[in-house]
């Protein structure tokens, strides 16, 4: 037993130290949105945010507020809408791709909450979401998130894009007239 458990510290040990000497990936100021799916309701929906790094907080890979909408439509079973903010958490950058932890805050509006046949059910709600992501780090960042809801009880998926503000593309494409940028190191 004794050797089961030195085996999982110097894991970790060396996971710690790898994710130390990797070069962390900072976010980056975006705007975008994706699709969503509720496992519980099995509706999908829209989403669009906004990420915006908080630069003052240097903290493992960086603290972003993303300020979120989503609107699941009518037709479905579930029609509802959120708004709201989520902040996230970079823990761990590996070559290009960010890892994240989110907590997310908002204001649900349930559209047809009479038609649920619930006691409790009522058109205004909060609601909050742990959750993880991953992103990657170029102009167009594709992300996936997954989020669970402890107060409904549901989870979901987010699968989406988002477009980084004033990205760096010069050298990117193979044009003359943009000569790329020298590389200097560190």
């Amino acid at each position: 037993m004794y050797q089961l458990h030195l085996k999982v510290a110097v894991f970790f040990l060396l996971l710690c130290t790898a994710a130390i000497a990797i070069k962390p990936i900072k976010a980056q100021n975006g705007i975008g949105g994706g699709l969503i799916y509720n496992f519980q309701a099995e509706n999908f929906g829209i989403g669009l945010r906004g990420e915006f790094p908080l630069k003052n907080i240097k903290f493992l890979d960086g603290l972003s507020l993303v300020p979120q909408a989503s609107y699941f439509p009518w037709f479905q079973t579930v029609s509802e809408f959120y708004i709201g903010s989520a902040v996230h958490l970079g823990f761990f950058s590996l070559k290009k791709w960010r890892f994240y932890g989110l907590i997310n805050l908002s204001y649900n509006g349930w559209i047809n909450y009479d038609d649920s046949g619930k006691d409790n059910a009522r058109f205004s709600n909060m609601g909050i979401e742990g959750g993880l992501g991953i992103t990657r780090s170029t102009c167009w960042r594709p992300f996936l998130e997954f989020r669970y809801n402890a107060l409904f009880r549901e989870a979901n998926v987010q699968l989406g894009l988002i477009y980084t503000i004033k990205c760096e593309r010069r050298g990117s494409l193979p044009c003359p007239k943009i000569p790329p940028q020298p590389m200097f190191k560190e």
